[in-house]
Formats: C-alpha cells, sequence, structure tokens
C-alpha cells in the first residue's frame, strides 16, 4: 500500500501555524493594501471595528480608566497599542485552539503555509522599504533643527539626542537606509529569502537595541519585525546551523514554488514584477514628500536663523532673550524659558504675527527691518528692539567637518 503523499502535522505544528496566521492577520493586515489612498474608504472601516473592539475591551472588561486611542501620537508603545498586543495574543490562542478542534480531521496547512510565508515575505519586505527610503531621502532624521543647536545635552531626551546623532550625518544615515532597502529587495525573491532574512534580522536587532538603548517608544513594532525576521529564517535554520557551526558543508534548504490558481500562474512574472515596482515607486513617493515637508529640504522661513540680544530688552515686564525662527515653529527666549509660537512673516509689509501654541490669547503683530544680521522689531513707532544673527556656522557640529587627518582628537 503506497504512503501519503501528504505529511501528517503533529498537533503542536497546526496549533502554532494557526495561531501565527490569526496573528498575522490581527498585527499586520491590511497593510500594505492600505498604504494606496484608493483603498482608504475600506480600510478606514476595519480599522474603526478593530479599534473600537480593542477599546470595549479595555474599558467594559479590563475596566482601565481613560483608556483611548491617542490620534496625534507618534508613539507605537501607547497604553493602547500594548493592551491592543496583549488582545491579539490571546484571541489568536483561543481561534487557534477552537479551529484546531473543529478542523481535527485536517493532516496539515502545507499550501496555506506557504502562502502565509509569501504574504510575511512581502509585507517586512515593505516595511523595510517604508524605513529604508525615509532614510535614503532624509525624511527620518533630518538635521538637527535651531532650537537643538542651542540645547545643552542634559536639557535633551534620550531620543532627541538620537535623532540629533543620526540627523548629523547624511552619509551614516544614507547608508543604513540603502542596506534596509537591500534587505527588503532580497525578501522579494525565494533564492535570496536566505540572505535578505538575516539582513533584515541584523538591522532590526540593532534598531531594537538602539530603540530600548534610547527609550524610542517603537520598542514593540521593532521586536515584531525581529520575531518575522526568525520566523521567515527558520526553514534554513539546520543549514546555517551545519555550516557555521559544524563546519560541513551544506546548502541551504530549498523553498518549494507555489503553483497558483491558473490564471494567476500564467501571468505570475508580470504580477510579481507590477507588485514590487508599484509599491516601490509608492514607498519613494512618500519618502520623497516627507522630505520636502520634515526633512532636510523642508522650506524655511524668510527670517530662519538664530536671533540674540542683550538684556536690556524687556516685554511685559520679563526680558527677552532669543527669538528662533525654525522650519515649522518660532521659539522666544523669555528671561531662561523658552516659548513655542506660530509666526507668520509677511516680507511684502513687513511684519511677523506672533500666535502662542500654549494660549490663544497670547498673540502680538510688530514691524520689522533687517539689515547686515541685525533685526530691528517694532511695537510702535517710538520703541524697538534690536537681535544680531548668530552664525549658525560657528556651532563646532557645523564647522568642524570631515578630516583624514587629525593629530588631536576634539572630543568636547
Amino acid at each position: 500500500m503506497m504512503e501519503s503523499l501528504t505529511p501528517k502535522w503533529p498537533i503542536q505544528k497546526k496549533f502554532l501555524f494557526l495561531f501565527i496566521l490569526l496573528y498575522t492577520f490581527f498585527y499586520v493586515f491590511p497593510f500594505p493594501f492600505d498604504a494606496f489612498p484608493q483603498f482608504d474608504f475600506i480600510f478606514n472601516i476595519y480599522e474603526r471595528l478593530n479599534d473600537g473592539f480593542v477599546l470595549w475591551i479595555g474599558k467594559n472588561i479590563l475596566h482601565i480608566e481613560s483608556f483611548q486611542k491617542l490620534v496625534f501620537s507618534d508613539s507605537g508603545d501607547t497604553s493602547f497599542d500594548f493592551v491592543k498586543f496583549f488582545i491579539f495574543l490571546i484571541l489568536s490562542i483561543v481561534l487557534a485552539l477552537t479551529i484546531l478542534l473543529i478542523d481535527k480531521k485536517r493532516t496539515n496547512y502545507e499550501k496555506l503555509q506557504a502562502y502565509l510565508f509569501i504574504y510575511i515575505r512581502y509585507c517586512i519586505g515593505f516595511y523595510m522599504l517604508v524605513y529604508g527610503f525615509d532614510k535614503v531621502f532624509k525624511s527620518h532624521f533630518p538635521f538637527p533643527d535651531l532650537e537643538k543647536l542651542e540645547q545643552t545635552f542634559g536639557e535633551s531626551t534620550p531620543q532627541g539626542l538620537l535623532w540629533a546623532f543620526m540627523g548629523y550625518s547624511t552619509s551614516y544615515t544614507v547608508f543604513l537606509g540603502i542596506t534596509e532597502v537591500l534587505s527588503g529587495f532580497l525578501l522579494f525573491f525565494r533564492r535570496t529569502t536566505a540572505l535578505g532574512a538575516i539582513l533584515v534580522l541584523l538591522v532590526m536587532i540593532n534598531v531594537a537595541v538602539i530603540n530600548f538603548s534610547y527609550d524610542v517608544p517603537v520598542k514593540l513594532f521593532a521586536l515584531h519585525l525581529v520575531a518575522y525576521a526568525l520566523l521567515l529564517l527558520y526553514p534554513f535554520f539546520n543549514s546555517i546551523f551545519q555550516f557555521f557551526i559544524l563546519k560541513k558543508e551544506t546548502k541551504l534548504t530549498e523553498q518549494k514554488e507555489i503553483v497558483f490558481p491558473k490564471l494567476i500562474q500564467s501571468y505570475r512574472k508580470i504580477i510579481k514584477g507590477a507588485v514590487i515596482v508599484s509599491f516601490t515607486l509608492l514607498f519613494m513617493s512618500f519618502s520623497w514628500e516627507n522630505m520636502k515637508v520634515d526633512g532636510d529640504s523642508a522650506p524655511k522661513p524668510p527670517l530662519y536663523g538664530i536671533y540674540s540680544y542683550s538684556d536690556s530688552n524687556i516685554k511685559n515686564g520679563k526680558k527677552l532673550k532669543q527669538i528662533i525662527f525654525d522650519r515649522k515653529i518660532t521659539l522666544i527666549k523669555w528671561e531662561d524659558q523658552y516659548e513655542y509660537y506660530t509666526s507668520t512673516i509677511d516680507t511684502t509689509l513687513n511684519t511677523i504675527s506672533f500666535q502662542s501654541n500654549k494660549d490663544s490669547s497670547d498673540k502680538f503683530l510688530v514691524k520689522y527691518d533687517f539689515a547686515e544680521n541685525i533685526l530691528t522689531l517694532y511695537e510702535n513707532d517710538s520703541n524697538s528692539i534690536q537681535f544680531r544673527k548668530v552664525d549658525v556656522r560657528s556651532f563646532p557640529l557645523i564647522n568642524k567637518g570631515f578630516h583624514w587627518v587629525v593629530e588631536y582628537p576634539e572630543n568636547n
């Protein structure tokens, strides 16, 4: 009697696969399809249902006070994110066990596993393109802004210190971005999957360690990418162990080519090429636009710069010490404290409108003149304040630059 050609999976393997399948659906989906703005109307509904479910559990089951999703937070480690993570974890375990009991007769999930690995390969690959292009086009880590140049090390947060370190060097940031983009592209092809997974693993372990070391609130996501890189490497563990540890001649385990439905199989290479090219161009365009809005190519206001003045300048009973016209905000230093403003500069009427970001009633309009690095603000015809523009090239961070030969290190 012939043996069955379909291998029978042990129950623990079936459970583990179902858990990974379900958790990936909850955590990753609908990425990368939601990257296209045309599909927003579909996936926004899914996201609202998803978030609504998590909010209901958090408020009614876990009884977390003031539980909410922070819409304008850039953090990926909020209370909402951690609750969502644990809910998805428990839900995936429960549903996997339920399916296992209902579908007891099924011997394996070989074909579904192959499709899942393809989805994970492409998702992780696209994630690496997103983060990689943001570095290549210098939008993720822009050069330190004027506020950062005036800030002391002690005043900087750990994440702010990291952003300044990364943003200072365009060459280093672009190098990291190219590495991430390369690792992503390697995952798109079966023959280079192992190399891509190793590269992603190394890159993401480094990112995870940095996130923990500098308290960057993307720890959960970084750990997920590390876990998925290990998952993609799983089929090659034995070959890697044989070669690197036992020093035996070996070859990587061949990944079976999937036979898709006939309609897809006939145009498989065309579809694959179109998917890779379209998403690559999409993510490149996102990073390019981000660079022009938040990166080194972001527009500067007409009076962009740092302006300092003497202690004799007094307004509203407080000493006015400094004004910084940065790319997006204006900082006014009253005595020893900065306050944030939004400024509108009219170069035709020579006026500046200041609006406090904290107090809506704190707003004022002044006329100005700027000549020979002297900025003069006029409150009225008889009262004016002068500021001298600081030459940012005087900062060692900017003027030291690169040197092949260094006789004595300057590590102040």
